[in-house]
Order: C-alpha cells, then structure tokens, then sequence
C-alpha cells in the first residue's frame, strides 16, 4: 500500500514539474506578436532608460550615440512585457521569462551611431492563458518621458 501512495504522488509531482518546464522553455522574446490571440485587458506600463550605473536619463540631451542603456518596463498584471519593435537602437540583451509573475522586465539597449534625440519603443504586454500567451493592445513610449 505504501508503494502505491509513494507512486501516485511521484506522478502528480512529475506532471507539476514537467508543466513548470514547459511554462518556463516558452520564451516570448521569439513568439510572433500578429499570431496571438488578443484580450481586452489594459496593463498600466511605465518606461524609463538608466544608465548602466543605475542612473535615470531624464532629458534627451542626456542621451549619447553608440551608448548602452537600460529600458527599464514596469506593469503590474502582465506575465511578460515585450518590445516589440523600436527606433534608432538595438536590443542587445532581453529579459528572460521564468514563469513566475513579474513586474519589472529590462531591456540592455545600444544606441545606433546615428542616434541624436529620443527612444522610441513600442511594447506589448503579454498574459498567459494556459499555455500559450494573449496579446493586450500595443504601448507607444518616446524616452526620457
């Protein structure tokens, strides 16, 4: 009787497992935006860009060409906040989906060499629906704010 037991709960704890690893190798860095599915909800995003030293960029002018630079996304609600497209820079490092809820998702950013005023960023905040991601409308941001 105590095998069966020992039996029963290994299985159950093997399927948590396994589902956990499959929400976690889903990655929504290379997921196509158009092909998912929509919802209604509205996520409150903020966006702001700090320096590698942590320190916030609040003008424009502060903003140098060829730089790298941290885009710092804040929402609560979204399982995973993704940009989804932007101007005069490349992504050099994206956050990583763990599986867990999370509010805060940062983007290592460099500046083109022919970058001279503001970031522009397009986001979409992304929600788990089982195991696959819906899609909110997207975000626009000019950065600094």
């Amino acid at each position: 009787m105590k095998n069966i037991g020992f039996f029963i709960i290994s299985l159950i704890s093997l399927g948590c497992s396994t589902e956990d690893r499959i929400l976690k190798s889903i990655d929504p860095n290379a997921i196509n935006i158009r092909e998912l599915k929509g919802t209604h909800t509205t996520t409150q995003v903020a966006a702001s860009i700090v320096t590698l030293d942590g320190e916030e960029i609040t003008e424009a002018g502060q903003l140098k060409a060829d730089t790298e630079y941290d885009i710092i996304l804040k929402g609560e609600g979204a399982d995973f906040i993704r940009i989804n497209f932007g101007h005069v820079f490349e992504i050099l490092k994206s956050p990583v989906y763990t599986g867990s809820p999370s509010s805060k998702f940062v983007y290592r950013i460099k500046t083109s060499p022919d970058f001279d005023d503001r970031i522009y960023i397009n986001v979409v905040p992304l929600h788990l629906d089982g195991n696959e991601f819906i899609r909110e409308h997207p975000q626009a941001f000019f950065l600094p704010n």
